[in-house]
């Protein structure tokens, strides 16, 4: 929660995000759902 707020990152959105994805995400590409690293979709 610290690495969301350093990066502007809504915390209860993040979370919610990364949750829902993180089922069908690669394993390889994990680092993108990072605080610092993550998108909302569509964007």
């Amino acid at each position: 929660m610290g690495t969301c707020k350093l990066n502007n990152v809504d915390p209860y959105e993040w979370m919610t995000d990364v949750l829902n994805r993180l089922p069908d995400h690669k394993a390889n590409k994990l680092h993108e759902l990072l605080p610092t690293n993550w998108k909302p979709v569509g964007q």
